[in-house]
C-alpha cells in the first residue's frame, strides 16, 4: 500500500511538472543556461548573502536588484528547481559564504512543496551537484528527473523566441550568472496548475515532519556559528496559496516560532504587491520589485 502511494505522489508530480513545463518560458537571453547551472552549483566561497529555495525563489529574486539596496554585499541565489530544504543542500549553501565575510548571511525562502519528500527525492540540486544531463525547460518538479517528459514543442534552439501555435502566448527567459533566472510571460495564467496542487497535496503528499525537523535543526547550528539566517514564505497567488495552506499541512505560524527560536529572523510580504505568470512563480517585473523589498526588509531587520 505504501508503495502504490509513493508511486502515486510521483506520477501525479510528473503531472505537475508536465503542466507547469506547459508554462515554462522558451526563450533564452542573457548567459547559455548550462553555464548558468554550471556557475551556481560550483561558485565559490566569496559571498556575503546566499539565497535558498526553490524556483520560486530561483526566479523570484535578482541579486543585482538586492545590491541597489546593498551595494556592499557580494548576493548569490542559490535557488533550485524542486529543491528539499534538507540537511545537505542547506551545507552547500553555507559553503557559499565567505568565511571571512563579517556580514554573513542565510536567507531561506520556504514554499510547502520544498518541504515534501518528494522535493527532496526529485532533489535537482543533487542532479546538478552529480552532473546530470539537464534538458533546458523540463519543469520545476526536478529537472533532470522529468527530462523525458520535456514539452515535445520545446524549440531545439533555446534561444529562439517562442510563441505557442494558436494562442498568442509568449514567453522569455533569461538567466544571469548571479544565480537568478527571469521570466517573463503573457498572458499570466494564475490559476493553471492549482488543480494539480490540490490533487498533489489532498492525496499523495504533504509537508514532511522530517523535513521540518532537519531544516529547524540546521538553522540552529548555523545561527550558533554565528552566521544570520533570514526566513519567510514566498509570496503566490492567493488561490494557490490558500491550497497551500488548507491542504498541504504547511503552518506557517508554527514553523515561523520554531524558526525563531532557532534563532532566525523572519519576514513577511504582502503577495497582492506582485504578479505571478503560473500562479506561483513571479513575473520579471514583480520578480524585481520583490527583491527591492527584500533588501529593504533585510537591510531594516538588520539595524
Amino acid at each position: 500500500m505504501r508503495m502504490e502511494r509513493c508511486t502515486q505522489a510521483v506520477l501525479l508530480a510528473m503531472l505537475l511538472a508536465f503542466a507547469m513545463n506547459a508554462l515554462r518560458p522558451r526563450n533564452s537571453s542573457g548567459i547559455n543556461e548550462g553555464d548558468y547551472w554550471l556557475l551556481k552549483t560550483n561558485s565559490a566561497a566569496i559571498h556575503d548573502i546566499v539565497l535558498v529555495g526553490d524556483s520560486r525563489i530561483k526566479e523570484g529574486v535578482s541579486p543585482e536588484a538586492m545590491n541597489a539596496i546593498l551595494p556592499s554585499r557580494k548576493i548569490l541565489n542559490f535557488a533550485y528547481d524542486a529543491v528539499g530544504l534538507d540537511r545537505e543542500y542547506l551545507r552547500e549553501a553555507e559553503s557559499k559564504l565567505n568565511p571571512a565575510s563579517p556580514q554573513r548571511l542565510i536567507v531561506i525562502g520556504l514554499t510547502p512543496r520544498a518541504l515534501t519528500e518528494s522535493a527532496a527525492y526529485q532533489n535537482s540540486f543533487i542532479n546538478q551537484t552529480n552532473g546530470t544531463k539537464v534538458t533546458p525547460h523540463t519543469g520545476s518538479f526536478g529537472r533532470a528527473f522529468f527530462a523525458a517528459f520535456a514539452n515535445p514543442f520545446l524549440a531545439e534552439n533555446e534561444n529562439a523566441p517562442f510563441f505557442s501555435a494558436g494562442t498568442g502566448d509568449c514567453e522569455n527567459h533569461e538567466f544571469f550568472a548571479d544565480g537568478w533566472a527571469a521570466v517573463t510571460k503573457y498572458p499570466e495564467k494564475p490559476l493553471a496548475t492549482l488543480e494539480v496542487y490540490r490533487r498533489f497535496f489532498a492525496e499523495l503528499d504533504k509537508v514532511s515532519p522530517r523535513l521540518l525537523k532537519e531544516l529547524v535543526d540546521c538553522v540552529a547550528t548555523l545561527t550558533a556559528r554565528g552566521i544570520r539566517v533570514v526566513a519567510f514564505r514566498v509570496p503566490a497567488y492567493k488561490a494557490l496559496a490558500d491550497v497551500e495552506n488548507n491542504l498541504s499541512g504547511y503552518d506557517e505560524a508554527a514553523l515561523s516560532e520554531q524558526l525563531k527560536h532557532a534563532g532566525a529572523e523572519y519576514l513577511s510580504f504582502d503577495r497582492e504587491r506582485y504578479r505571478y505568470f503560473d500562479g506561483s512563480h513571479m513575473q520579471k517585473d514583480s520578480a524585481l520589485k520583490f527583491s527591492v523589498d527584500l533588501a529593504h526588509a533585510l537591510e531594516k531587520q538588520g539595524q
